[in-house]
């Protein structure tokens, strides 16, 4: 309710902006014409007249020298000026708003889409922001660094403050998120964030990238997937070098155009199912199942699949529709 008065009162704000500078603009030019015929000069300098009165500049150079064209200068001063003042105030407390609200982090968003929300910064946010709004049309990134830090993309919100403060997380529409991916310099600042967020947002899918396996381990006590980057790093070199083509086939997964990679809810047909099933059956390629965030790949045994799980397949990437952008 509060967002839809809101919503009423800018848009009756910014109307009652724009009748104001064309009231004023009627006014001028009726002044400018009333100016011109009164006074026996010509329609410009009518026109130049009325302006250097509404705007208060006063040079002198042009007056009424009979009592009509001083009637006409009050009435002008009475109706026109005040109009003017009204339309550059309104227009300078919008700028004045909006300066605010970039300084305090207090961006509107008004994305239809789901947004990702990123929780913390890291030097690797620029490099890795165009990859994520290629697949979520709306990034929200809550961070506690300079606006300078902060690249500009279509689609990019910026809230400044401390990823930690609920004051702060209120503005980032956690409820609404579609993932909520939490970095940070240190693993003590991702786990104090992640955690902040969770209680929050306790159903809310929560990404925690880590620097130590440790770290991802308490989190994941406490129902919070997490990633730990050495680790990860550390177990791609070794199995690039043991197996040379491993790099480029993770590589082909990520980022081939022809095919994504994807995390699905089982569908019903399969659910009580075998994996193998699934597999026989599923036009993609079905790399495994997660339940309750375990991975399993079905190579020792075949899980039953329950209507929780979720499937890891590789798919053909369909072709956007005529006249559809690609997200």
């Amino acid at each position: 309710m509060l967002w839809l008065m809101t919503s009423l009162l800018n848009k009756l704000g910014r109307r009652r902006t724009w009748l104001y500078a064309v009231l004023a603009g009627i006014g001028t030019v009726a002044a400018a014409v009333l100016f011109s015929i009164t006074q026996r000069v010509s329609l410009f300098t009518g026109f130049y007249w009325a302006v250097v009165t509404v705007t208060t500049v006063g040079y002198g150079d042009v007056v009424p020298k009979t009592a009509g064209g001083r009637l006409l200068a009050i009435g002008t001063m009475i109706t026109v000026l005040p109009l003017v003042g009204a339309t550059f105030a309104d227009w300078a407390a919008s700028l004045t708003s909006l300066h605010l609200r970039r300084m305090l982090g207090m961006h509107t968003l008004t994305s239809a889409h789901r947004p990702l929300v990123i929780l913390g910064y890291t030097p690797l946010i620029p490099h890795v922001l165009p990859d994520l709004l290629t697949q979520h049309p709306s990034v929200i990134l809550v961070a506690e660094v300079d606006t300078n830090q902060v690249p500009e993309h279509p689609g990019m919100h910026f809230i400044g403050g401390d990823p930690c403060n609920p004051h702060v997380l209120a503005k980032a529409q956690l409820d609404q998120a579609e993932q909520i991916v939490v970095v940070g310099p240190t693993d003590g600042d991702v786990l104090m964030t992640a955690i902040e967020a969770h209680h929050l947002r306790p159903k809310a899918p929560i990404l925690a990238i880590t620097h130590a396996a440790k770290a991802v381990a308490a989190l994941k006590d406490i129902g919070i997937n997490g990633i730990a980057t050495q680790n990860l790093l550390g177990e791609l070199i070794a199995q690039s070098v043991a197996t040379p083509h491993a790099g480029e086939l993770l590589q082909m997964l990520l980022t081939e155009t022809d095919t994504e990679l994807r995390e699905v809810p089982v569908p019903k047909k399969w659910v009580g199912q075998p994996l193998s099933v699934a597999r026989a059956q599923s036009p993609g390629l079905i790399l495994g199942c997660v339940e309750q965030g375990t991975i399993t790949l079905g190579l020792n045994q075949d899980p039953v699949l329950a209507e929780s799980s979720m499937l890891l397949e590789v798919t053909a990437r369909l072709a956007p529709e005529p006249g559809v952008p690609v997200a």
